[in-house]
């Protein structure tokens, strides 16, 4: 079960995380407002967990409820960009909405969307 970065990185954006990761899977961009973590590079070693500042960082399966919407925004990171990026920004569906602008602005529209 891969670590997933959530809602507290935002803004925060501190790297103790990506300096200790083993594997080199947590990466961010200068327009994102958080850091991400490679689902399928992870191996679940926990040594970001200890280092979090702020606390932003569980198992997967761990992710509080508010925050389950991560787990998806994390993976996304790592995708190609997506082809019906006009349709996905006009879904409902933040993570979505995020995802398909990933490539365009920052994921500061994340957590406006999901309401922090």
């Amino acid at each position: 079960m891969p670590h997933v970065i959530a809602q507290p990185c935002i803004g925060t954006k501190n790297a103790a995380c990506t300096e200790v990761c083993p594997v080199d899977c947590i990466h961010s961009t200068d327009d994102d407002d958080q850091y991400f973590i490679d689902p399928e590079a992870c191996i679940d070693c926990g040594v970001c967990v200890e280092v979090c500042p702020v606390a932003a960082i569980f198992f997967e399966d761990e992710l509080p409820e508010p925050w389950l919407a991560f787990a998806q925004l994390n993976a996304a990171f790592y995708q190609p960009p997506v082809r019906a990026y006009g349709r996905l920004l006009n879904s409902g569906d933040p993570v979505q909405r995020v995802s398909a602008h990933k490539h365009v602005s920052s994921r500061s529209a994340f957590s406006r969307e999901c309401g922090k």
